[in-house]
């Protein structure tokens, strides 16, 4: 399962989009919270890709911890900026672009 937390809803129809045509098991949400409420429905193993700017000034690497928290270890910051410091933050596995990476 791919799962894209992103309040951008032109890059959650893109990578919905991609998903479609490569045949990934792919869900999208706006809001950490929203994915927290469902989170219990998708296997462990998922693949997770948090946005790193969310609305109202939410830092998804630093919202990312809850959903480590719930026992998911695979989630990537998805951001287009490169200046961004994940050392110090285990729960992120790696940075990705904007682009769907899969």
């Amino acid at each position: 399962m791919k799962i894209l937390i992103d309040n951008d809803k032109f890059v959650k129809l893109s990578w919905s989009l991609k998903a479609k045509k490569s045949g990934h098991a792919f869900v999208s949400y706006s809001t950490v919270d929203s994915f927290i409420s469902e989170a219990g429905s998708f296997p462990l193993d998922s693949m997770i890709f948090i946005d790193s700017n969310l609305d109202h000034g939410i830092k998804g690497e630093v919202e990312a911890e809850r959903i480590s928290a719930l026992g998911f270890p695979n989630i990537y910051l998805c951001t287009g900026y490169e200046d961004i410091d994940v050392t110090g933050l285990p729960w992120i596995k790696s940075i990705v672009g904007k682009s769907c990476p899969f």
